[in-house]
């Protein structure tokens, strides 16, 4: 989980158009969210999750299901470009997208899973140098080991 502004260059040739970015779903790909291109060519997209291997599209003037036409007015407009357009209805505050699977505390089951191995690994590695060095102290301060000890 993070809140991250992901700026992806498209080409001057496509400035002030409008970028879709879709997320392959189980039913297939989803709109999530579209920008406006700023004029250096650059799509300014602002997600709050991404899987690591999932497969996302950038599509340029896609519009939205049921339209005819694409209506850059539900873009999201870059800081850079707010002055152009003064009498767009401009959000105030950014709403991020979640892209991929969600999880909890921002981990997968995979990270989690490995975590967990470490952790145990670490413990076992831990423990077993301090055993050792407690008994290379007992046997350096003279202790012998007697096969009566066992019984003990």
């Amino acid at each position: 989980d993070f809140k991250a502004e992901v700026e992806l260059p498209l080409g001057r040739e496509l400035a002030r158009e409008t970028a879709v970015f879709f997320a392959l779903c189980e039913d297939g790909y989803q709109r999530t969210q579209s920008v406006l291109i700023d004029a250096a060519g650059i799509a300014h997209f602002y997600l709050e999750q991404v899987q690591a291997k999932a497969e996302h599209l950038i599509g340029i003037n896609v519009p939205p299901p049921g339209a005819e036409k694409n209506d850059p007015s539900e873009a999201i407009i870059p800081d850079t470009m707010t002055h152009e357009y003064p009498k767009m209805d401009y959000q105030e505050e950014v709403k991020y997208v979640v892209t991929g699977v969600k999880s909890s505390l921002g981990i997968n089951i995979v990270q989690l899973t490995w975590i967990i191995v470490g952790v145990l690994l670490g413990s076992f590695i831990v423990v077993g140098a301090v055993l050792f060095a407690l008994n290379k102290k007992k046997l350096k301060s003279g202790y012998v080991p007697v096969v009566d000890d066992e019984d003990e």
